[in-house]
């Protein structure tokens, strides 16, 4: 089991961010202003959730929030991973929803939201908050940020640039960070189901054994990073869907062959593991760990 919270203020890591406008607080709950509330019935005995304190998430999902904003979160609970399948992802619960409440029961921390989901009677009745959705260059204050996707890579070869035939590629689900690794380290599993099986392994204090491919970031650079993700054409083979707008980005690590990762849904796309390279080459990430699974 993790470490209980400690009572101090949670600090915010990484780049300075803006603070010209005052933090409007929503009074019925003392959390930034905009968000919304809804509530999950979950008749299952497990939710399928691991929950973190704001401050282990603050140099990757919520990176992007203002640090009074993350101040205004104390230590609530931040739902940081959803197992595919489970009680949770049905009932429409994600990554960086807060959870105010379980059968009416206000929770502070995930240990005290631990405890009211395995005692509580079912069917269970959360009440989540979901921060607002601007991003940070529309004037938001809680912008979440994402490290992981499903995308084709390669990374068997010395070219930089990337291969114009599809069938050279590998599908993987592609982890910065996360839970499993150390925060400099990307992680590439065959899914997500598959990360999730990584995922349950490693809180139960189990062998990992889902094939996984490990790359180290630290000392590594991005090939052409001021244009990437970059343009690429791609030949598809018959059995996948591509869109025109296809994209790459190729890292440069240590040792080894580059690592080139691509998408068919354009810039978009591919940001989220893009900005996670980023911010693990910057050393913008804490080692340390307060979550709970439920």
């Amino acid at each position: 089991a993790a470490a209980a919270p400690t009572a101090e203020e949670p600090s915010a890591p990484g780049p300075a961010v803006d603070v010209d406008v005052p933090l409007r607080l929503d009074p019925s709950t003392g959390l930034p202003a905009g968000g919304t509330t809804y509530s999950a019935r979950i008749m299952a005995p497990s939710l399928g959730v691991i929950f973190y304190i704001p401050s282990e998430l603050s140099s990757c999902l919520l990176s992007n929030f203002r640090h009074d904003a993350l101040v205004a979160l104390r230590h609530r609970p931040v739902v940081g991973h959803v197992f595919e399948g489970s009680a949770a992802l049905a009932a429409g619960v994600q990554r960086g929803h807060v959870l105010l409440s379980v059968n009416g029961t206000n929770v502070n921390n995930p240990h005290e939201a631990m405890g009211e989901i395995t005692e509580g009677s079912r069917p269970l009745r959360l009440m989540f908050w979901i921060p607002p959705e601007a991003k940070r260059n529309e004037g938001g204050v809680c912008e979440l940020i994402d490290e992981e996707g499903q995308h084709m890579v390669k990374y068997d070869t010395v070219d930089k640039g990337a291969h114009p035939s599809a069938w050279e590629w590998k599908p993987k689900y592609v982890v910065v960070g996360g839970i499993v690794a150390k925060p400099w380290m990307m992680m590439m599993y065959r899914s997500k189901s598959e990360y999730d099986m990584a995922v349950r392994a490693t809180m139960s204090d189990q062998k990992v054994t889902v094939k996984v491919k490990q790359f180290d970031l630290r000392e590594g650079s991005i090939w052409n990073d001021d244009q990437s993700p970059l343009k690429m054409r791609l030949n598809p083979h018959p059995a996948l869907k591509t869109k025109n707008d296809n994209r790459y980005m190729t890292i440069l690590p240590r040792r080894g062959y580059p690592i080139k990762i691509s998408t068919t849904d354009g810039v978009e796309g591919l940001l989220p593991v893009l900005n996670g390279v980023r911010r693990a080459m910057k050393g913008q990430y804490e080692d340390s760990i307060y979550s709970k699974a439920c």
